[in-house]
């Protein structure tokens, strides 16, 4: 039904032993709904919905999808797709699943445990102010990269029960958004790198200690820390203190495998930009303890 722009009624409801989608319905702009009863690869394995719904005219979707593995770009440019709550326990690739859905403000999907790539998954989503608690988001994969997964979103606000400890690049994840605070912890063996991770967020005042302080990763990728926090205007000096002491606490130096021992960094910069309120004591003994591991840190653009 690739391009059929005139198709607003779809009434087939028994696909059930399809596996593949794969553009199935793109660009199908006046298909406004979906039927909510559809059997779509219900008894086949390894289903594929790569760009089955990009650039339709959706503006619900809640058809299940119990066999559906890769949904690249599945709903990607559905910009008047306003809910989603098709749960996908099978998805390993969800890249661009819903990047740029401009309108999607409900999102209810919790499991997603088996994903290995959110890369760009929410990018774009402006009207998403938040997400929904206790998702489950690769918690049963490994390396899981969310890389841009809620860059240039709406989120004002991000669950701090999200688990993201088999999360392992963090490039870009929430650059961009309007978040005012961030307490989800970042504690996994994986996760090695968040370069940009929350760059541009001018409204973020609060980041908990608790992000880092458990952070214990098997390797560390050079630019770790690259502009993490560039452009955080509004980050308050307890915010920096929170940054660096959680991360001095949790004993990693600036090396690839985090140990004394271990080959330095090309790029062992923590980049924080906030608010110019004067730094506490604790914050400068983080510094010199941080940086006797190697690492550099730089302030408002300023090496400490």
């Amino acid at each position: 039904f690739l391009n059929c722009s005139s198709l607003s009624d779809f009434g087939t409801t028994d696909l059930k032993n399809c596996t593949n989608f794969a553009s199935a319905w793109k660009s199908c702009s006046a298909l406004q709904q979906f039927p909510a009863d559809a059997k779509l690869g219900t008894e086949a394995n390894n289903v594929n919905f790569q760009n089955a719904w990009l650039s339709s005219g959706l503006i619900s979707f809640s058809t299940p999808l119990p066999s559906a593995v890769n949904v690249l770009s599945g709903w990607g440019g559905c910009g008047s797709l306003q809910s989603f709550s098709t749960e996908l326990p099978l998805v390993t690739d969800a890249r661009y699943a819903w990047q740029n859905c401009s309108s999607l403000s409900d999102f209810r999907t919790t499991d997603i445990k088996n994903c290995l790539y959110f890369g760009s998954a929410w990018k774009g989503c402006t009207a998403l102010t938040s997400f929904p608690a206790g998702a489950k988001l690769g918690t049963e994969a490994t390396t899981v990269n969310f890389t841009s997964a809620w860059q240039s979103s709406g989120l004002t606000s991000f669950p701090a029960d999200i688990d993201l400890s088999k999360g392992g690049m963090f490039l870009d994840t929430w650059r961009g958004t309007d978040l005012t605070s961030f307490s989800t912890p970042i504690t996994g063996v994986n996760a090695k790198r968040m370069q940009r991770a929350w760059h541009s967020c001018t409204g973020l005042t609060d980041f908990s200690y608790n992000v880092f302080a458990n952070w214990n990763p098997s390797i560390i990728l050079t630019q770790v820390f690259d502009s993490t926090w560039d452009g955080c205007t509004s980050l308050t000096a307890q915010s920096v203190e929170n940054i660096l002491t959680s991360i001095n606490a949790s004993g990693q130096h600036g090396t690839d495998d985090g140990t004394s021992t271990g080959s330095p960094l090309g790029d062992a910069g923590i980049d924080i930009d906030f608010n110019g309120d004067p730094l506490s004591a604790a914050t400068n003994a983080a510094v010199d303890s941080l940086k006797a591991k190697g690492w550099s840190i730089i302030v408002n653009n300023v090496t400490l």
